[in-house]
C-alpha cells in the first residue's frame, strides 16, 4: 500500500511538472489578477530620478522629472485606471518617508521627507511598484 501511495505521488508530481513546462509564459501573466510596472529609482542633486525597470507587464514608459528639492514628477506614456491601481514605495534609510501618489491616471507625484515639511535629494535604488488590476 505504501509502495502505491508513493507512485501514485510521483505521478502526481510529474503531471504538475509536465503541465508547467507545458503552459506558454503569457499564460502566466494571463492569470494573474493585475499587470504592473517596477522600477528601482536613484536621484542625485538636482537631477530627475532615473529608473532601472525590473518589470513592466503594463507596457509603461515613465518619462521622470524633478519639481524641486525631494519631489518629483513621473509621467506615464499612457493613461492607467486610477480607480483600479495601487502603488507601492521604499523609504531609503537616508530619509523620514517616502510618498508615492497617483495624482491622475497618467501622473505619479513622489516626495522624498527629510522630516516635516521638510524634502531632501539624492537616494538611491528606492522601489516603487504601480499595479493595475483588472
Amino acid at each position: 500500500m505504501k509502495t502505491l501511495s508513493i507512485t501514485f505521488s510521483k505521478l502526481c508530481l510529474f503531471t504538475c511538472l509536465f503541465l508547467l513546462i507545458s503552459c506558454k509564459e503569457e499564460s502566466f501573466e494571463e492569470l494573474a489578477p493585475y499587470k504592473s510596472y517596477t522600477t528601482l529609482l536613484s536621484q542625485k542633486d538636482s537631477n530627475p530620478p532615473v529608473a532601472t525597470v525590473l518589470e513592466n507587464s503594463l507596457n509603461l514608459t515613465v518619462t521622470w522629472s524633478r519639481i524641486s528639492q525631494g519631489k518629483y514628477s513621473g509621467t506615464l506614456s499612457r493613461a492607467v485606471n486610477a480607480d483600479k491601481s495601487v502603488l507601492f514605495v521604499t523609504t531609503p534609510t537616508t530619509h523620514t518617508g517616502f510618498k508615492a501618489q497617483l495624482k491622475s491616471p497618467t501622473e505619479i507625484r513622489l516626495e522624498a521627507e527629510a522630516g516635516v515639511n521638510a524634502f531632501q535629494d539624492n537616494f538611491t535604488n528606492v522601489s516603487l511598484e504601480l499595479k493595475e488590476y483588472k
